[in-house]
Formats: structure tokens, C-alpha cells, sequence
């Protein structure tokens, strides 16, 4: 009594009231629980008024929005990768267009044109490597490549990528570095190093004066880090990509991601959880032997591999295959028992399999050789085992050597749909000790993870979530088998297929913990969701605010998916087709947002670098010899003498005024100064610069009369007051507009344009001569003349034209805006733009 009079002085006796009317349904001790629910309740309610995003929103108003968002995404990749391709072919010369044939530009393209005496790359990319790095900015080289073609100093670049940074030794990446204002590493510390193979030891001794110095053990030399990317993990800013999105079934990756990645990596659970068509499968050869001292490989093992290399040939041939052994020896031997059963063969289906996939070709490789592979189906072979005597020596080649257990990583990753493991031996046959190579403990847990069947684990009886424990349970109540999906993983639960018990016919996805662990919208809404579909599952959507506004109406939609997939069937096709069908566009997220995948590992970010990419060229986008795009005035059209023709890039279209006849000479000599200086202003905005006779000849021309007498003198005049007032800007005898340092390059090959080289400002020629070096990627000075007056677009370049093109260089050199590279050509200097 007396904690009710408490609570009922607290204002809590409408509570009090409807809990003792409720007694039944609420008994005494979940009072409290209910006064909790109430005012959290009340809470949200006040919350969702409060903010109007939250109180107007459905499920279908957040469905909607949802798809929208992953439209217009989508759109804006499309219009970059557009927008880049534009930029790129912007630089490129049109069809049509002279060059000087001693220029950088004339020169590679004679090279190009020549069938025999070519020159070597080293030295044609030193002559011309601009003009090459400005048409294909994007260089595609390894290390040793770098060190061979490419002379120091001569070529830079913005950005170096290395990928499979892990097998790059820093000697070998030191030559691309330094070509390079920043640096990305891509890789994986946990694959394999650089191979020693071929590489000398240095066996010397240290000398006295080493042996003086005093040098703490911790302040090793670079030198002593295996590759470029464990200098990186020194010197560079870290970011691990987590997402891995290769595997089409979780079993292929799930044992690395344990036993190797900490269970760092975030893997998207697969639809199917048995392991016949997708995952990773044991087949145990038990009465197989391995031959320890002659032939060190087994061969009945191997012959095993081969008839299931002509088994898929047989029943999935539209997979790709390969073959991953665990030494050299049974590599061979595979290879050899392959070779007999093709020859025997007479189907020619079977060697239509061999020629059916030119972009992933079959192939049988050891694993020091199978990094960077990767295939649809992968058959490894252990290959050790017991000898003809029963006895099992515990070495395992390179599994029992320092970093053996990175081989093994690398080894049982290759796989996007299926992994066939043949051996003779069981993880019970592995001893293992305190002192076991972690190669050969690595290998012992993963033939015990592939002989174990489907995971256990995908199995779950509770969800830290309130709403999604509460959907599980209230679907188990209504007799569907629910998972509860192992977190992080963009799902939250999935319902088993009451008639396929190995498959999965819905996921449900919450927006509670696991979603909101997705830092951007574009991998929650888009990436995520593509990559699930991509794998084949049917995804519902559940929005925390609409179910707590409308509980009834989301079971009900969940109940209604669930029938309708279970009447369809749900089978892996079904992401294809939704792939097909346009709803989930390609689902290989690009680097972002912590968004990697290959097979899972450390990437080293030095700087963000976005990479587009077109997966085909369209009919739109224009190779070399094509021209600039649609739109794009860089170098189109017919000859650039012609007067119709397209612009080259940075010279502007000659433009004449054209002014209304005003009157005759009388009224010119009646025309205030200022209404004649503000005539003067109006010409000069169309045709700076101008020669001041021009200017007067085209003001005459307007009053029907000639600049003579004293109207060239009211002219003169008001030019100079003009010029007193700083309207104008006199440049010699030329007339400028204020504020300008240098005049714009205009096109001169049409009937109306200024052609009489004494009217012609030598500066505008000299923008032009920068211009021509800059678009030519460098010219010898002696054809620079002609080059800039072809790109004002005249035709014939001699006499006092050529005389005046000649001083116009010069004077470009003396301002500073030309200069004399290492080679001897002409190229614009940072002041000349």
C-alpha cells in the first residue's frame, strides 16, 4: 500500500489503474517491465512527431527510397566513367589535324606508322614519353618493366598502384616509387612472400667500423623486410579490406578467415548450406600411396584428380577449372595421368571443355605457383600420405618451413563455387605438438574443417537484437525453421526451405546492429544487397520504424514472401537472373568504404584513387584514331584549314562585330567622346586585341566613311581618354582589354578574320606558340614558327607571316613561357602555362 500511495503521488495512477484491470494478463512481477514498455513507447511516439522523416515513413515509402538511392548510384558511376573517358580523349589529337613532323607528336606517330627499324621503347618513350603518358595516362608495368623502358627522371607519375604487393621485394619497387608523387599498396601479408629461388645470400662479414657503431637490433635496415608492402605497413597508413565476396558459399573462406584473418574479413553467407554443388568437400582415398622415396608424389591419388578433371569436363563444362597440388611432384603427375585419359578419350566434347574458357583457361599448378588464380571449381591434391609400408613421414614439403602456412592459404582460397580436396589422410593422421610447424597444424585443423560437413555454427538460438529476436520467435511459433545468421553479415535471420532441407528460401535484414555496422549508404543499400542477390538470395527488408508502428501488416508481408518463395522454389539461379534482369547490377564492389575482396587481406592506402571502370567500349566512346567525343570541339571535323573546320584545342573561334550602320561622316564628327569611347569598348570586347587602325577602320566603316583626317584623329582621341580612364588598355599599338596579361588564341582561317600580319599582335602568336609546343608534347624550335601559325589556322606560312611568327617565339622564350627541355625541344614552362 504504501509504495502505491509513492507511485500514485508520482502521477502514475492511470498506470496503477489499467495494470489492476489487466491483472490477468500482466501479473504483479512484470509490472515494472510493462511501465518500461509504456514509456519507451511514449518516448518513440514524441521522438517520430518531433521529426517529420521519421513519422511520414512506411516500409513502401523506405522500399522506395531505397531503390531510388541505388538508381541514381548507379547513374553517377555511369556519367563518371563518361565523364573520365571525355577528359582522357579531350587530349587526344583529332582526325584530320596536321602536326610537325619533327615534334614529339609527329614523331610517334611516324612510329606508329612504321612497319620495320623501329626504335627501341627505352629510348622512343624517352623522346616521346610525353606525348604517350598525355594519350594513355595509364601505364600497365611490372617492377622489372619500370627499371627496363622507363628512364629515370624523364616520366612521372600522380599515383603508383602495386598490387600483389607481398611478392614485390623493395629493391625491385624502389624504381616505381620514386617515379611516383604518392603510393598504393595492395596486398596480402598473409599470402605468399617473394620468392628467394634465384636471389644471392649475403654471406660477407660485418666490417670493423659496423662493428664500432652502436645500433640498437629493433633499428634493422629496410633491407631486412621481405617485400615493399611489409615497408609499408612501416611507413603507410593501414586500412584492411574486409568484405570478401569472391566465394559464392562461405565454406571456401570461412576456414582462412578463422584459422589466418582473426575472423576479421566480412563474409557474405550463402542460400545453400550443404557442400555437393557449392562449398568445400573432402574425398577420402584411403588405400592410396605415396611414393616417400622415389617418385615423392601419389600416383593413385593423381589418377583420381584426372578422372574428375573429365568428369566436369563431362557434366559442368560452363564452369572453369583448375588444379592445385601440394608439390611439385604431384603437379606432374596430375599432368602426365590428364594427358593419357585425353588421349584415350574419343568424345570431343571433352576437349571442347579445354578450349571453352580462353579468359581462365584449365590449368594444374603447385602451390608456390597458384597465387593470383582464381577459378570456378578448384580441385586440390594433398598428395602425401602413407608409403608402401604403411608408414607416415610427418613432412609435408613446404608446409613444414617457415611461412608454410601462407601456401596453405593462398592454396585453399582459389575457389569461387567449389573446392574438391583429394587426400589419403585424415586430420587424425596429422600428430601435432608444441613444436609443429604451424604450416602443418594449419593443415591438419583445414582437412578436419573440409571432412566436417556443413558448419554448424550458421545455426544460432538467439539474436542480441530485440525486434529480430523477436521476428525469429514469432516465425518459429508460426512453424518455420529460423537461422539466426552469425554476425557481421548484412543478414540478420534466414528461413530454411521446409522442402529442400539444405537451402535457405528467405533472409530477413533488420536495420538494427549488423545493419548499421555498414558505415555508407552505398554499401548498405547497394553493394550489400547486390552481392546477396548475386549469390541467390531472396532478401526481405523489416524497418524498425514501421514495425513498431504496424507489427501486423510486416508479419503479414514476411509471411507472404515466405509463401510465395516457398511455391517458386528458391534455387542459386535465382541471383543470376536478377542480375540478367537488371534489378542488382554487377555485384564486385569497387575499393571503397573498407570494401576489398579478393581473397581477403591487408591493403595499404597511401592516398584514395577511385578506378573506374567500363566493362565494354560503346559506340559512343571513341578510340585514338576516332577523335574527341560527341560534343567535345578537341580536334574534329575536316582539315583545320578549312574554314568550317573544328577548333583545336584552346583556340577560340574568330568573331568579327557586327554594329549597325549609325550614319555618315558628318555624325561621326557630331559624336560626343564619350558616347565614341564607349563605341570603342563595345569593338575591343569582341576582337581584343586589336590594331588601334583596325579599331578605327571598323568605327569609320559603321558611319559609311574612312579613318582619315579629322576623324582619325576624334578616334585617336577618345582612344586615349579611353585609356586614361583605364577602359581601355593600349599594348603598344595594339588595344587590350583591361586586367588581361595574355590575349586569347583566335582561329584565323575564315573569310572575316584579320589576316595582314601587321595587324596581328605578336603576343597573340605567342600564346599560340605555347599552345602549339604544348599540343605537339614538345618541338624543335626551328618548326615551332610554322606550328603556331597552322594552329591559328593559316594556310600559307611564308614571308612577312613567318617573319612575324619568328619574333613572336622569340619573344614567348625572353617572357619565359617557352623553354629548351633536356632534348632540345620547345615545351611551355610552368609560367607559360
Amino acid at each position: 500500500v504504501r509504495h502505491w500511495q509513492h507511485c500514485a503521488a508520482a502521477g502514475l495512477s492511470p498506470f496503477l489503474d489499467w495494470c489492476r484491470s489487466h491483472g490477468r494478463s500482466v501479473p504483479f512481477s512484470q509490472w515494472p517491465a510493462a511501465f518500461l514498455r509504456q514509456f519507451y513507447r511514449l518516448w518513440l511516439d514524441a521522438a517520430c512527431r518531433q521529426r517529420a522523416l521519421l513519422a511520414a515513413r512506411t516500409a513502401a515509402d523506405l522500399d522506395a527510397l531505397s531503390e531510388r538511392f541505388r538508381q541514381l548510384d548507379q547513374a553517377w558511376l555511369k556519367t563518371s566513367q563518361a565523364r573520365l573517358w571525355a577528359e582522357i580523349d579531350a587530349r587526344r589529337p583529332g582526325p584530320g589535324r596536321t602536326t610537325s613532323p619533327g615534334s614529339r607528336l609527329g614523331l610517334l606517330q611516324a612510329e606508329i606508322r612504321r612497319r620495320r627499324g623501329l626504335k627501341p621503347l627505352r629510348q622512343l618513350l624517352k623522346l616521346c614519353g610525353d606525348a604517350v603518358q598525355s594519350l594513355k595516362p595509364c601505364f600497365l608495368m611490372s617492377p622489372i618493366s619500370v627499371a627496363q623502358f622507363l628512364e629515370p627522371g624523364r616520366l612521372h607519375f600522380d599515383v603508383a598502384i602495386f598490387d600483389e604487393a607481398s611478392q614485390i621485394e623493395p629493391a625491385d619497387a624502389l624504381g616505381a616509387v620514386a617515379r611516383a608523387a604518392r603510393v598504393i599498396l595492395v596486398g596480402d601479408e598473409r599470402q605468399l612472400p617473394p620468392t628467394r629461388f634465384f636471389s644471392a645470400y649475403d654471406t660477407s662479414e660485418p666490417s670493423p667500423a659496423d662493428a664500432d657503431q652502436d645500433v640498437e637490433p629493433a633499428a634493422a635496415s629496410m633491407t631486412d623486410l621481405e617485400s615493399v608492402l611489409g615497408i609499408g605497413h612501416v611507413c603507410l597508413p593501414a586500412a584492411m579490406l574486409r568484405w570478401h565476396y569472391r566465394s559464392r558459399h562461405e565454406s571456401l573462406i570461412e576456414f582462412s578467415n578463422r584459422a589466418f584473418y582473426g575472423g576479421q574479413l566480412r563474409v557474405f553467407p550463402s542460400p545453400s548450406t550443404t557442400r555437393d554443388e557449392l562449398g568445400l568437400s573432402l574425398r577420402h582415398l584411403p588405400h592410396t600411396t605415396y611414393g616417400r622415396g622415389g617418385s615423392r608424389c601419389n600416383l593413385e591419388e593423381a589418377r583420381a584428380v584426372a578422372r574428375e578433371v573429365l568428369e566436369h569436363a563431362r557434366r559442368r563444362p560452363h564452369f572453369s577449372l583448375g588444379v592445385g597440388a601440394f608439390s611439385l611432384a604431384q603437379q606432374l603427375a596430375i599432368q602426365d595421368e590428364i594427358e593419357r585419359l585425353r588421349r584415350l578419350e574419343t568424345d570431343p566434347a571433352y576437349e571442347a571443355f579445354f578450349a571453352l574458357h580462353p579468359e581462365e583457361p584449365f590449368f594444374v599448378k603447385n602451390l608456390e605457383t597458384i597465387q593470383g588464380d582464381e577459378r570456378d571449381v578448384i580441385l586440390l591434391s594433398v598428395g602425401y600420405g602413407r608409403d608402401a609400408q604403411g608408414r607416415l613421414a610427418q613432412n609435408f614439403g613446404p608446409l613444414n618451413h617457415e611461412g608454410g602456412w601462407r601456401r596453405l592459404n593462398v592454396l585453399v582460397t582459389r575457389a569461387r563455387q567449389r573446392c574438391v580436396v583429394f587426400s589419403s589422410l585424415l586430420a587424425e593422421d596429422l600428430k601435432v605438438g608444441p613444436t609443429t610447424p604451424r604450416g602443418v597444424r594449419a593443415l591438419r585443423d583445414f582437412l578436419e574443417y573440409a571432412a566436417a560437413g556443413p558448419d554448424a555454427r550458421a545455426m544460432q538460438a538467439e539474436h542480441p537484437g530485440a525486434i529480430e529476436r523477436h521476428l525469429c520467435n514469432v516465425l518459429r511459433a508460426r512453424g518455420w525453421e529460423v537461422a539466426v545468421v552469425p554476425q557481421p553479415a548484412p543478414l540478420d535471420l534466414a528461413v530454411r526451405d521446409p522442402r529442400q532441407p539444405g537451402r535457405y528460401v528467405l533472409g530477413i535484414q533488420c536495420d538494427g546492429r549488423s545493419w548499421a555496422s555498414i558505415p555508407t549508404v552505398r554499401d548498405r543499400e547497394r553493394l550489400a544487397m547486390e552481392v546477396l542477390h548475386g549469390l541467390g538470395w531472396r532478401v526481405a527488408r523489416v524497418w524498425s520504424t514501421a514495425f513498431l508502428k504496424q507489427p501486423r501488416q510486416v508479419l503479414e508481408r514476411l509471411e507472404q514472401m515466405l509463401a510465395e518463395a516457398e511455391q517458386g522454389g528458391l534455387s542459386a539461379s535465382v541471383g543470376a537472373a536478377r542480375l540478367r534482369e537488371g534489378t542488382a547490377a554487377e555485384f564486385s564492389p569497387p575499393l571503397q568504404s573498407g570494401a576489398g575482396g579478393h581473397g581477403g587481406g591487408d591493403g595499404l592506402v597511401g592516398a584514395a584513387c577511385e578506378q573506374p571502370r567500363t566493362d565494354q567500349q560503346d559506340e559512343g566512346t571513341p578510340s585514338m584514331a576516332d577523335g574527341a567525343p560527341a560534343g567535345s570541339k578537341a580536334g574534329r571535323g575536316t582539315h583545320p584549314l578549312a574554314a568550317d573546320a573544328e577548333l583545336p584545342p584552346g583556340v577560340q573561334a574568330y568573331r568579327a562585330y557586327e554594329g549597325r550602320l549609325r550614319g555618315t561622316r558628318k555624325e561621326l564628327l557630331r559624336l560626343p567622346r564619350g558616347n565614341l569611347v564607349s563605341l570603342l569598348e563595345q569593338i575591343a570586347q569582341v576582337e581584343w586585341p586589336i590594331h588601334r587602325e583596325e579599331l578605327a577602320r571598323k568605327v569609320c566603316g559603321l558611319y559609311r566613311t574612312r579613318a582619315t583626317g579629322k576623324a582619325k584623329t576624334l578616334i585617336d582621341d577618345a582612344l586615349a581618354h579611353a585609356a586614361k580612364r583605364k577602359a581601355l588598355k593600349l599594348h603598344g599599338e595594339f588595344v587590350w582589354l583591361p586586367g588581361q596579361s595574355q590575349p586569347p588564341v583566335r582561329w584565323r582561317g575564315g573569310e572575316e578574320a584579320v589576316t595582314d600580319p601587321r595587324l596581328i599582335d605578336p603576343h597573340e602568336v605567342a600564346a599560340a606558340a605555347v599552345l602549339a609546343a604544348s599540343i605537339e608534347y614538345g618541338i624543335p624550335a626551328d618548326e615551332l614558327p610554322t606550328a603556331a601559325l597552322r594552329t591559328m589556322g593559316f594556310k600559307r606560312v611564308g614571308g612577312q607571316l613567318a617573319e612575324l611568327a619568328r619574333s613572336a617565339v622569340a619573344l614567348a622564350v625572353s617572357e619565359g613561357r617557352l623553354r629548351a627541355d633536356a632534348a632540345g625541344f620547345l615545351v611551355p614552362s610552368e609560367k607559360g602555362g
